[in-house]
């Protein structure tokens, strides 16, 4: 089974590198601790949506989409990916989106998007990186849709739902989430991250929605 790490030889970093060094020791019961804030969240997100609606209902055809299910895979993804350096969290569109800075991209959590059934990942990655993976193992990396301005046209999708052989691999999915980041981070934050790895210093876990935003 080919990995990540192996068969983009030159172009990423091993998974001994990734973010989830601190996250493979918890418990099944420390993930499920937060289980009654993401409901709450989940009502938050759903009510914005019904007083929009309310406000004028032709933004029924504009605002499709519904408050996210946040379940143990979702906050297991975000606590990677908020570990990063200036990363943050914000819904669009029903979707959990992360970003550098509330701008650049790193990542995008999808559940049945678009009614596809499928739990995912989307990330950015260096050239080819998409293009091989998907040809070699379909069944757990896929070419997200293409947006119609182009986005995602190079971006990697990794299936979280997968099972058996095509079971999501924790380690890889953080050295993936990490060369996403140092795709589009800026080169001082890079930096930060580097002299972390150098120090030893533990990530930063940031508590549960503490910087989720609505767009």
């Amino acid at each position: 089974m080919a990995r990540y790490g192996e068969s983009c030889e030159g172009s990423v970093r091993r998974a001994s590198h990734s973010t989830t060094g601190g996250m493979m020791g918890r418990s099944k019961k420390s993930m499920h601790g937060s289980s009654n804030t993401t409901t709450r969240m989940k009502d938050v997100v759903q009510r914005i949506r019904e007083i929009v609606l309310e406000a004028d209902t032709r933004m029924e055809e504009c605002i499709k989409w519904q408050a996210p299910t946040f379940t143990a895979l979702s906050i297991r993804v975000r606590r990677i990916v908020l570990s990063l350096p200036g990363v943050n969290e914000r819904l669009s569109h029903g979707a959990i989106c992360f970003f550098v800075r509330n701008e650049r991209p790193v990542s995008y959590y999808h559940d049945n998007h678009r009614g596809d059934g499928r739990i995912s990942l989307w990330c950015p990655v260096p050239p080819g990186v998409q293009e091989e993976l998907v040809s070699v193992e379909p069944g757990r990396f896929f070419k997200p849709p293409t947006s119609a301005r182009g986005t995602f046209e190079t971006w990697l999708g990794v299936f979280l739902d997968g099972t058996g052989e095509n079971e999501v691999d924790w380690d890889e999915l953080g050295a993936i989430i990490e060369d996403a980041y140092r795709t589009v981070a800026p080169k001082h934050l890079v930096a930060e991250l580097d002299y972390r790895r150098t120090k030893g210093r533990p990530t930063i876990q940031t508590p549960p929605f503490t910087n989720l935003t609505v767009n």
